[in-house]
Parts: structure tokens; C-alpha cells; sequence
């Protein structure tokens, strides 16, 4: 009775943790590999032009690729996860600003 329908209640609840744990660790994995790819190529790109006027863009760049270097990516316990996904968001917002573009992941 009671004790066979709290074991399978909680295997179902388990179950499903499981599904929507992948599924949000997906989206966040998606979010910094776009942060990544797109802070990548344009470093590389303004890197091979060595003029003053995209000093402050390299900058920032290089503030992103920080921040995504130093994402726990394979802790997802991590305590401060949330706090460093925030960081993140607001230094691509900065990097947006300073590229004068819309934000793809907002």
C-alpha cells in the first residue's frame, strides 16, 4: 500500500529530476558554447588587426573567454554555477553593447 506507492512515487520523481536535470544542463552547455564560439572567432578575427580602434572590443572579449574558461562545466554542484552563468550573461550584454548588436541568448 502506503510503502509501495512512496518507493515507486519516489522512483518516478527521481526519474524525472534525471530528464530535467539533462534538459537544463543542455541549455546551459548550449549558452556557453555559443558564448564561446562567438567570443572566439571575433578575438581571432580583431587580433590579426593590430589597430587602437578595436582595443576596447578585444577587451571585453577577453574578459568573456575568462569567464567561460573559469565555468565549472563538468561540476554541475558547483555552488557558485548560478552566480558564474550570471557573470557570463552580463559580460556577453557588454560585449553586444560594444559590437553595437542584438543579443541572441537574452
Amino acid at each position: 500500500g502506503f510503502a509501495e506507492g512512496l518507493q515507486i512515487g519516489g522512483k518516478a520523481g527521481e526519474d524525472e529530476g534525471h530528464r530535467l536535470g539533462q534538459v537544463q544542463g543542455s541549455k546551459v552547455g548550449s549558452e556557453v558554447g555559443f558564448y564561446k564560439g562567438f567570443a572566439s572567432a571575433w578575438h581571432n578575427i580583431l587580433l590579426k588587426d593590430s589597430s587602437e580602434k578595436h582595443k576596447k572590443k578585444l577587451k571585453v572579449l577577453s574578459q568573456l573567454l575568462e569567464l567561460i574558461d573559469g565555468f565549472p562545466l563538468q561540476e554541475p554542484q558547483d555552488p557558485s554555477l548560478q552566480e558564474k552563468m550570471e557573470a557570463m550573461r552580463a559580460k556577453y550584454k557588454q560585449v553586444s553593447i560594444v559590437f553595437n548588436m542584438f543579443s541572441f541568448f537574452s
